[in-house]
């Protein structure tokens, strides 16, 4: 569904919440306002009813004073938030021991500058590194949860089984409840080798159109709801910044949101006038990766090899014959996990094709998906 066509400084969380989703998740260009506009919803719910929040990070360094205790710093210095939601009590947010607290300047009556810190904290600061350390704490009052930067520039920056580890942390959490909101937020990085984008089935994120929420459910009577949004630009121009990222290179476009996610330029066949025939195919192997089917075609043109990699459209017709490479364990001998560890002459062959650089792509978003599938490799 697009969202109401209306400019704002900064990105506005008010058409996803209409959806009452438990989970939304919301991507997008750098800086436009995600995260302040989740905190400010925070700030408002502790105001008027008590209720807290949950900000989570993948990395424990994330969250040390020299980073997080910065996260309100827009708000403190930029807006009257604080004053305006607290009514007048409160004029700052104040970080200690992963916690944000309210609190306020004055002066005593000696005349002295002092700071008086509200009784508990509003906000709690946890890393998924350290969740374990939290499963006996109780958090009765939280009903906000964002998860800030959960889409990572690569397979190898996720943690091990790491949605489980986030899905552990939400439940110590949640409880028995059902009246938390979460929301998942990320610059618009790589969704692939993302295991939330895998395990939350979102599908359609590969083709969404910007400034527009899909909705998916699960469960039997479809009460669990996820909204996922593509937002737009703070400003349809674009920022004022923009000119300082107007480099040929479209990885920079996740920054000026011009484009969708920061891929590379990967070589194309057509860019260099390169046709060949079936029978220039001298093999063809599969590469199965979050929920990619990708064509392989081992080509020879004269004493020229190379592979030549496109999507394919239609279901696999040879599962037991056809030599297929993917993450999921399989007992057939012509499955294999890894692309980097060969086991005959045939897949040394493919793995010294893409050693040295013979690998073609039919587009930019592919040859990042394959990327994604070689960095997994290496890790694995």
């Amino acid at each position: 569904m697009p969202r109401t066509k209306e400019v704002y400084t900064w990105y506005r969380l008010d058409e996803i919440k209409k959806l009452k989703a438990q989970y939304n998740v919301i991507y997008g260009e750098r800086s436009n306002g995600k995260t302040t506009s989740c905190l400010e919803e925070v700030l408002k719910e502790y105001c008027a009813n008590g209720k807290q929040g949950v900000y989570i990070r993948r990395w424990d360094d994330d969250l040390k004073p020299k980073t997080a205790g910065k996260l309100f710093n827009f708000i403190i210095q930029e807006t009257d938030w604080i004053s305006k939601y607290s009514g007048g009590v409160w004029n700052t947010a104040v970080y200690k021991n992963r916690e944000y607290y309210l609190a306020r300047d004055e002066v005593n009556k000696k005349g002295e500058r002092v700071q008086i810190l509200d009784k508990q904290p509003f906000l709690y600061c946890i890393a998924l590194t350290m969740s374990e350390h939290y499963k006996s704490v109780s958090f009765p009052k939280v009903t906000t949860i964002i998860f800030d930067e959960f889409m990572a520039k690569g397979t190898t920056f996720y943690l091990e089984d790491e949605f489980i580890v986030f899905c552990n942390l939400i439940s110590t959490i949640v409880r028995q409840r059902n009246d938390v909101t979460i929301y998942m937020l990320a610059n618009s990085i790589s969704m692939y080798g993302c295991p939330y984008v895998y395990e939350m089935g979102l599908k359609h994120m590969k083709t969404q159109d910007k400034n527009t929420i899909d909705v998916y459910t699960y469960g039997r009577n479809k009460e669990l709801k996820v909204a996922v949004e593509y937002s737009d630009s703070i400003s349809p121009n674009g920022k004022a910044s923009d000119v300082y990222f107007a480099f040929d290179n479209p990885k920079l476009k996740m920054i000026t949101g011009e484009g969708s996610f920061a891929v590379a330029q990967y070589p194309h066949l057509k860019d260099l006038g390169v046709k060949y025939k079936k029978e220039d195919i001298v093999l063809t192997f599969f590469v199965l990766f979050d929920e990619e089917v990708m064509q392989c075609e081992c080509v020879q043109l004269d004493n020229n090899v190379f592979i030549y990699i496109h999507r394919k459209t239609t279901q696999l017709q040879n599962e037991d014959e056809d030599l297929i490479y993917s993450t999921d364990y399989s007992i057939r001998n012509n499955w294999h996990r890894n692309i980097l560890r060969p086991q005959n002459a045939i897949q040394r062959a493919i793995c010294n094709l893409i050693a040295t650089d013979r690998v073609f792509y039919q587009d930019n978003m592919l040859g990042e998906c394959f990327t994604s599938y070689y960095k997994w490799c290496k890790q694995n």
